[in-house]
Parts: C-alpha cells; structure tokens; sequence
C-alpha cells in the first residue's frame, strides 16, 4: 500500500495482523530500503536521497530510528517511552517530506 509523499515517491508499507503503531526499537533492514518499526510494520521502498540529509555522522533518519524507541534510564530507572499517548508533547505523525537534496 503505497503512502504519496509530499516529494512524489511513493513510500510502501506492509503490516501483519494485530496491527501496531507501537514502536520498541526500529531498524533499517541490511540494504537499508526499509524501516522494521515493529513486528506488525514495516515501511518499504526507502529512496536512497533520503541518506543525504546528515546530521554529524549519521543521515537524519538514522538518527530517528536511533532516537525513537524505549528506553530506560539505569540510574534513576525511569522509562523514555515515547508511545505514550497521555503526554500532549509527543507527536504521534508521520511526515514524509523530502528535501531538495
């Protein structure tokens, strides 16, 4: 099922039943053309210009898959979990915006 992009390409999905939003840890596949978010969620056909916008060492989404996921601090023990729906400060949206490169 193809999402348009607002760069015109077009960005497949594929999800298993039960399906879920819910994000643990992402992760790019090996040829880095698509986002394992979960085991219900992958999102296909990555264009390979999206690599180009770097953030320091890394390309931006990258650092998102990097970024994204929860995680709990062994110090204090808190948990970082950002599916919390109840916290108005998460975003819960997916822009598909390109770049000019």
């Amino acid at each position: 099922m193809p999402i348009e992009a607002s760069c015109r390409k077009a960005i497949d999905y594929y999800y298993a039943a039960p399906f879920s939003w819910r994000v643990e840890k992402m992760k790019l596949t090996r040829e880095k053309d698509a986002i394992i978010v979960n085991d219900s969620l992958t999102l296909a056909s990555i264009p390979p210009e999206v690599y180009n916008y770097r953030l320091g060492n890394r390309s931006a989404l990258e650092w998102i898959i990097n970024q994204y996921r929860v995680t709990i601090d062994k110090r204090s023990g808190i948990t970082s979990d950002p599916n919390r729906e109840d916290d108005p400060r998460i975003h819960h949206s997916v822009d598909w915006s390109c770049g000019d490169g």
